[in-house]
């Protein structure tokens, strides 16, 4: 978005080429607005899915707790704000083609961030390259490097807040005719040990 309004941008990816493991692939109704605004949600309607319905379950006989039918979202004030479905590594490959095709966006790849800094007039960082440590400036420096951010441990340190939960979720897919059983497109397991969710995906 920033890439739309003219504003000059370049990515700096520490691996040389898109994630492809599979990871997050439903999107809320919250995140829609800014998918509509981006230009891309009419194309990950059309290569994914709208999953509409949404429901709690018992874990022993899963029978249903409560549950939600995001139906009255499909046009609000002409955009459909249901949750989207698309696997992640389709949705990264999507949104790279769009901004380096269209908006003029450059990624450094291989330019693994390991440190920032910023002055009056210039912020930059420094990045390890296969050819050596580089130093890249600009007016701002966004950090969008998740959980292990180096941007975010450059600016308050190795105590910055937080933790990790100490669960593991694994991911697979299941080809199974959940439907037929009356099951809702995203069904959440409850149970302190023997949690799971169920949803549809692509």
């Amino acid at each position: 978005m920033l890439s739309k309004h003219g504003i000059p941008v370049q990515i700096v990816e520490a691996s040389d080429r898109l994630d492809s493991q599979p990871r997050a692939a439903h999107y809320g109704p919250p995140a829609m607005p800014d998918l509509h605004r981006a230009g891309i949600l009419d194309e990950i309607r059309r290569r994914g899915i709208s999953p509409t319905t949404m429901c709690w379950r018992r874990h022993d006989d899963f029978s249903v707790i409560a549950g939600t039918d995001a139906t009255p979202l499909a046009d609000v004030d002409g955009v459909d704000l249901r949750t989207a479905s698309l696997v992640l590594q389709d949705l990264d490959q999507l949104m790279l083609d769009e901004v380096t095709s269209k908006y003029g966006v450059t990624v450094a790849w291989q330019h693994r961030v390991v440190d920032i800094g910023q002055d009056d007039g210039r912020a930059w960082v420094f990045a390890e390259t296969p050819s050596g440590r580089v130093r890249l400036e600009a007016d701002y420096v966004v950090g969008c490097d998740g959980a292990n951010s180096q941007v975010r441990k450059s600016l308050f340190g190795n105590e910055y807040p937080g933790f990790t939960w100490q669960k593991q979720i694994v991911a697979t897919n299941v080809y199974y005719d959940f439907e037929k059983y009356g099951w809702a497109d995203a069904n959440f397991i409850i149970h302190p040990t023997h949690f799971f969710v169920s949803s549809i995906s692509l």
